[in-house]
């Protein structure tokens, strides 16, 4: 029953924090100033940028359901 309780505010805990990282993440990705980068650059850019956002909420989401 205790993991159970872990598992769900662990869940909870993800989705808050999803919820705020999520749209912080991508509106700086959007507004970055790209003035001056080949377009390939700009590719990379936001492909790495969200692979990075994607990543955090990952490992959030398994700090969040580790079981000891």
């Amino acid at each position: 029953m205790e993991k159970m309780i872990q598992y769900i505010v662990g869940g909870l805990v993800v989705l808050v924090l999803a919820a705020v990282l999520l749209p912080l993440g991508i509106s700086q990705i959007h507004s970055a100033n790209t003035t001056g980068w080949t377009s390939g650059e700009v590719t990379l850019f936001g492909i790495l940028g969200t692979m990075v956002l994607i990543g955090v909420v990952i490992g959030i989401i398994f700090m969040a359901t580790k079981h000891k």
